[in-house]
């Protein structure tokens, strides 16, 4: 399990490619990696990428207007507070979210057939991309960037008593990950559908803007079925 976690940082692409080959007793398969790194994911929550809780989504997001008229109109059918509220939704938020984001896969997976739509019948071949893309987005720029962070926090408040506090919302942390993960796509779908960077460099740029467009939309449609549900 820890070859195939290595592979899937510093090899992007390959251990789909080596799925969809038939080589698949060598390495960990990509759903069940893709289950394995979630729950790590769940059980440190470094981040608010994927929970996403009630201020989250009714004050930092694109559409948090919107979602703050649906909550508020919920809030008054059940009759409670804004706290009380809060509190519901986002334990509410914290079951769904495990399960939910599964979904992230099959929304990547929309773009990505888009831009190889002439390759036929390889639908369930997008799929397979999608969960290590997915797999190396919780595992790489979300935990392992985190762990690093924190102890980089640690070392220079313990032994230089510098505070330091990135803002992961800030211009030069969003392009070091946008970064991160262009090359990763530039690489994986290199690999992985065999096409010349020529072709894969633009398919790359708009599957990486289509990456915070599905990271939107998850959210957004993670929102609508909570409050369905509470």
């Amino acid at each position: 399990m820890l070859k195939s976690f290595g592979l899937l940082l510093i090899k992007p692409g390959f251990l789909s490619k080596e799925y969809i080959l038939g080589r698949r007793n060598l390495y960990t398969k990509p759903l069940p990696l893709f289950l394995i790194i979630n729950l790590l994911y769940f059980f440190f929550q470094p981040v608010d990428t994927f929970y996403s809780g009630y201020y989250s989504q009714t004050e930092h997001q694109n559409y948090s207007n919107y979602a703050k008229k649906i909550a508020d109109s919920k809030m008054k059918t059940l009759n409670l507070s804004k706290v009380q509220f809060a509190n519901r939704y986002n334990k509410a938020a914290m079951d769904y979210s495990k399960t939910l984001i599964i979904l992230l896969v099959f929304l990547f997976s929309i773009p990505l057939s888009i831009v190889f739509w002439k390759r036929e019948g390889l639908y369930f071949n997008h799929i397979i991309f999608s969960l290590g893309y997915i797999s190396f987005i919780l595992l790489g720029p979300i935990l392992l960037l985190s762990i690093i962070v924190k102890i980089l926090q640690f070392i220079l408040k313990n032994y230089f008593e510098i505070i330091f506090q990135p803002n992961i919302n800030g211009l030069a942390f969003s392009s070091l990950i946008a970064s991160i993960l262009l090359l990763y796509l530039i690489k994986g779908l290199h690999r992985f559908y065999e096409q010349k960077y020529i072709w894969i460099i633009p398919k790359a740029l708009f599957l990486l803007a289509s990456t915070i467009a599905v990271i939107i939309g998850y959210r957004f449609l993670m929102f609508l079925i909570i409050i369905q549900s509470i």
